[in-house]
């Protein structure tokens, strides 16, 4: 029984509180869970940059850097009103947890699913932590594909308001672009086959096609990229990915064996559905063609194979019991691997950015140039300290967001400490009124040069490259 069924017979009086209750009570528990600890996470490198470029970037410059992030701009467009509104970084999370609730919603109101899998998959690693406290772009890719499962049942019915979501999912991220373009030769497909061809399943197909086409486009290769293109395949990642999707926090061995066997037996479930079978076969050979052979990625893109695999099973309907029972054996493992990630978020920092940037604003440093590297983590203060930019040393130059680029990855990311700190000198300010933001310590050998003002005390998980170190110099 889906929430849709259950809430009409409820107002009509056919089912009573309970069933209303079984609808609403897991959704209820789902988001205060999700903003108890929204409101205890501290954002990272890359949630910062986001909102750095929505907050300091214009549209023009946002579209010309798009080939260099790596990334279509929907994420990025979204948060531009609440950037430049002057609204707090805690609006980007905000938003992201009502985006992730959307997606709960519509799972567990109509994903065809026993309530339990339903239910376990609200609160696994990827719906319960990855894709609602960690704001990146890849909780539109759920929404939008969950959006365009709820919908498929009418999609020739309804063309243009099934084309929505998948118009937009092509814009949400890179590995949504495999996925979008996989749903447009579905329903091509469809409407080719279909009795009635109204004039709107051409326009919808044309518009998916169209999207997935300007997508592709705006993230043609730059002349100077931050990833080599001739970086060797890792087929290592082939496994991992699968491992990490559906059996995060297991031995990556025993994760790879286990998640190959429930991507086998959501094929087999689905096979008896050659147009589903494409799109997880298809969809899923575009993200793993990623970790391969473009960039490995870490759980956050892994956990897509599995949002594709949960959506086939939408679409197919009907679902083997055996499937059923290895998907909600696998979710288990997820929650599992979600609590404690919710304990270690909710008692530690996920970055001491907020620390640093507390410091330097309580303690009336903003008005000094601070030199700041490696600048990727440098970054991640900025969003706490409005008009604030920082000079980064290997870059040379003062800035916000990352540009994205080889100057990029040579100077912000790649260069030592050392060479750094070696150009301290160079930086246009008085000396005097300059400081110096690290993320690792100085070692004794620059004591005659510099003096510790302040590092950073709480304990870091996951991200230990962002606690950091302020220095001055020594006069």
């Amino acid at each position: 029984m889906t929430g849709r069924i259950a809430l009409s017979g409820w107002s009509k009086g056919r089912y009573g509180w309970r069933v209303l209750a079984a609808e609403i009570l897991p959704l209820g528990a789902y988001f205060v869970l999700m903003l108890a600890l929204v409101l205890r996470h501290e954002p990272w490198r890359d949630e910062a940059d986001t909102w750095l470029y929505a907050r300091d970037a214009g549209l023009d410059t946002l579209i010309s850097r798009l080939r260099y992030i790596g990334s279509p701009g929907l994420w990025y467009v979204l948060l531009m009103p609440l950037a430049k509104s002057g609204l707090p970084c805690l609006s980007q999370s905000l938003l992201h947890l009502a985006l992730a609730t959307m997606a709960a919603t519509l799972w567990y109101w109509y994903a065809p699913l026993p309530r339990i899998t339903r239910v376990l998959f609200l609160f696994s690693y990827f719906m319960a932590y990855e894709y609602a406290v960690v704001a990146r772009s890849y909780v539109l890719t759920v929404l939008l594909l969950f959006a365009a499962a709820a919908l498929h049942a009418r999609r020739l019915e309804r063309p243009l308001v099934y084309a929505l979501p998948i118009v937009l999912l092509a814009h949400a991220n890179v590995h949504s672009i495999g996925i979008a373009a996989s749903l447009t030769a579905a329903f091509s497909w469809d409407a080719l086959r279909s009795r009635v061809r109204p004039v709107s399943l051409w326009v919808a197909a044309g518009a998916m096609c169209v999207s997935v086409l300007a997508s592709v486009y705006l993230l043609l290769p730059p002349p100077d990229p931050n990833i080599s293109a001739g970086a060797p395949p890792n087929p290592v990642a082939l496994f991992s990915s699968i491992g990490s999707a559906f059996l995060p926090g297991l031995d990556v061995n025993l994760a790879a064996f286990g998640g190959a066997l429930v991507l086998l037996a959501v094929a087999g479930s689905v096979s008896q559905r050659p147009v589903v079978l494409f799109v997880l076969a298809t969809s899923c050979g575009w993200l793993l063609y990623i970790f391969v052979f473009r960039y490995a990625g870490s759980l956050r893109h892994h956990g897509l194979l599995l949002i594709v695999a949960l959506y086939a099973l939408w679409i197919a309907g009907q679902t083997r019991q055996l499937t059923q029972l290895v998907v909600s054996a696998c979710l288990v493992v997820s929650v599992a691997h979600a609590t404690m990630h919710w304990h270690l978020d909710y008692q530690q920092s996920f970055s001491a950015a907020h620390e640093m940037a507390a410091y330097i604003r309580d303690a009336g440093l903003t008005s000094h140039a601070i030199a700041a590297h490696k600048a990727p983590y440098a970054e991640a203060l900025l969003p706490y300290l409005p008009g604030v930019r920082f000079w980064y040393l290997g870059i040379g130059d003062f800035g916000t967001y990352m540009r994205w680029d080889r100057a990029y990855r040579i100077g912000g990311q790649d260069l030592p400490h050392e060479e750094a700190v070696a150009r301290f000198d160079e930086v246009p300010a008085p000396r005097e009124w300059t400081l110096l933001l690290l993320n690792a310590p100085l070692s004794a050998a620059y004591s005659d040069r510099f003096r510790l003002v302040y590092a950073t005390r709480e304990a870091v998980f996951v991200h230990l490259d962002e606690a950091y170190f302020l220095y001055a110099p020594v006069n």
